[in-house]
């Protein structure tokens, strides 16, 4: 049988110092001031800081019933396609965007960031369009910032208030960051079957997890990786001035869900498990229990465990079970959605 965690919440509040290991030193750092759902320790000098779940990214497709409303505000997107609404807009050329819509613009927002708006769908007039953007990296001014170029790019024919009356959710990318830690020191295992996929670095650490892979060429909708070394190779600014953070993310796909409704959205977060293991246990010496972790990231839990004599298997166990309970809370972290829901301002119609 697998082994499985589950946990019962617990609140905790965050100090304002924090140390950090990087190679052989410790590094201590004032805390960012970011908003966290609970707190834990991985030792007595160093703290692991959960932040509430965020949206990553967010697909929206928007009806328009009335024909001649929907003749005009697509030629005003043909019109901002071709060059006739600002250096800021402009013509989609990945193929992506455009296979399976006859229209696709990229409008460059506030933060280095990009709205997507597909519209015409080639196949099916159920929806006009399909909008795609990341509300986290947006904050409340460049949301307000995206919500006018929407409002321009349609000719002020539609408005914000239309996308959240009409508009569904077809995708969320939800993302929790454990500031602190990285993703080599965790076990982060899938609750869903499929297949697994690591990417490894150079010297042997886990950067990346796909987990709960459906099947070959079928993309994944659990992933964790290492956030950090992820802004080090893309060559981007680091959050959390550059301390440590592992994200894990979930993709809610093809929900349906009215806009107005996704604070209904059904917890995803309890499709993955995550384990902090924090301390060798008493009585096992450190390179078999170092030995044991890496079978535990590489081919399970239970793999690992069975590997044993069952009547060995307490003192390995006991570790992992705590340190899942400290680590990964998963009910307790969807406390959060409606907050995060309200704090991305995508129901406010303007």
């Amino acid at each position: 049988m697998p082994v499985v965690f589950k946990s019962k919440a617990v609140g905790l509040t965050a100090s304002n110092k924090y140390t950090q290991t990087k190679g052989n030193t410790e590094q201590t750092k004032t805390k960012c001031s970011y908003a966290w759902a609970y707190v834990y320790s991985a030792s007595q000098s160093r703290k692991i800081y959960v932040r509430p779940p965020v949206i990553d990214k967010i697909s929206i497709t928007v009806p328009v019933a009335d024909h001649s409303l929907r003749t005009q505000v697509l030629a005003h997107l043909k019109s901002a396609e071709i060059g006739g609404k600002g250096k800021d807009i402009k013509k989609a050329w990945n193929w992506q965007a455009r296979k399976e819509y006859w229209i696709a613009i990229n409008c460059t927002l506030m933060n280095d960031q990009t709205l997507l708006i597909q519209a015409n769908h080639k196949q099916t007039d159920s929806h006009l369009l399909r909008l795609e953007f990341n509300p986290a990296k947006q904050g409340q001014w460049g949301l307000g910032y995206l919500k006018h170029k929407f409002d321009e790019i349609t000719g002020g024919l539609l408005d914000w208030g239309h996308v959240v009356k009409y508009g569904r959710a077809t995708r969320l990318d939800i993302a929790v960051d454990l500031v602190g830690v990285r993703m080599s020191e965790l076990i982060v295992s899938s609750n869903v079957p499929g297949k697994n996929h690591l990417y490894i670095s150079e010297d042997g650490q886990i950067e990346t997890a796909y987990l709960g892979m459906p099947g070959v060429n079928k993309p994944t909708e659990q992933l964790a990786y290492d956030k950090l070394q992820h802004a080090e190779d893309q060559g981007y600014k680091p959050l959390y001035d550059g301390i440590l953070h592992t994200r894990v993310e979930m993709i809610v796909k093809s929900t349906g869900q009215k806009l107005s409704k996704i604070n209904n959205v059904k917890n995803p977060l309890g499709r993955v498990a995550v384990v902090h293991p924090r301390t060798t246990p008493p009585g096992i010496d450190p390179v078999v229990w170092a030995m044991f972790l890496d079978t535990c990231r590489f081919k399970g839990v239970t793999a690992a465990l069975t590997a044993l004599p069952e009547c060995a298997w307490g003192p390995f166990l006991a570790p992992l079970q705590s340190g899942a309970k400290l680590c990964w809370r998963p009910d307790w972290l969807w406390n959060h959605w409606p907050m995060t829901v309200k704090a991305s301002e995508l129901l406010k119609s303007a």
